[in-house]
């Protein structure tokens, strides 16, 4: 089960390390990257601490529509130390990969916007080498 996002913010807070190795695992196991994957990516700096607000408002916003369109494989958000996040998502084609930016760039916008501290770069690229546990 997912966790919502208060309990996200809560773990964050308490310096807890958050229970999603497991479930994230098992995503890409059970859905590694067929030969033809394609990335949606989004990068985007953003303000300075603000990693426990990013993974509060994931599970409860972006992920659900990331997870509706068709081909969706897998997601994955990195927060880098330079405050830079980059969201990953996998899909089966090109075209969904592409149509999954159109769609996601608008509401992570309207969900993040106040938290970016620069421009969202969103790309698609082929996934040319893949690996899971």
């Amino acid at each position: 089960p997912l966790l919502q996002g208060s309990q996200v913010l809560a773990l964050l807070k308490a310096g807890a390390a958050l229970p999603i190795a497991a479930p994230l695992a098992a995503l890409a196991a059970s859905h590694a990257a067929p030969k033809n994957a394609f990335a949606s990516i989004r990068r985007a700096p953003v303000k300075p601490g603000s990693a426990a607000e990013h993974a509060a408002k994931v599970p409860e916003t972006v992920l659900p529509t990331l997870r509706s369109l068709p081909g969706f494989l897998s997601f994955q958000m990195i927060y880098a130390e330079n405050d830079m996040v980059t969201a990953i998502t996998v899909y089966e084609s090109a075209e969904a990969a592409k149509q999954a930016n159109d769609k996601i760039i608008p509401l992570v916008r309207q969900v993040f916007g106040p938290l970016l501290a620069g421009p969202l770069e969103p790309s698609v690229g082929a996934v040319i080498a893949s690996a899971t546990r």
